[in-house]
């Protein structure tokens, strides 16, 4: 199952559903292919990791929101995740 499925492996272990938060597409990518790494599996491409999130049911499509610096862009989410804290 574990290698079946990273993606959700990942979610489960390093993110938290909520329906009312996103995250950005990148920063979820980025850490994905870094949770990839650790665990000594291929990495996936970008199409690859949001055609798997579509197929797990999670919504990833363009939205203004925040960067690091406050600064409003305009950019891909994944919606109904957060990183853990």
């Amino acid at each position: 199952e574990e290698r079946s499925n990273p993606l959700m492996e990942f979610i489960e272990t390093r993110m938290e559903e909520d329906p009312s938060k996103h995250t950005r597409f990148i920063l979820f990518y980025t850490e994905f292919i870094e949770f990839l790494k650790e665990k000594r599996l291929r990495p996936m491409t970008k199409i690859m990791v949001g055609k798997a999130l579509k197929n797990e049911g999670f919504q990833v499509k363009g939205r203004r929101t925040e960067d690091e610096n406050g600064e409003e862009i305009q950019t891909t989410c994944v919606f109904g995740v957060k990183f853990s804290i």
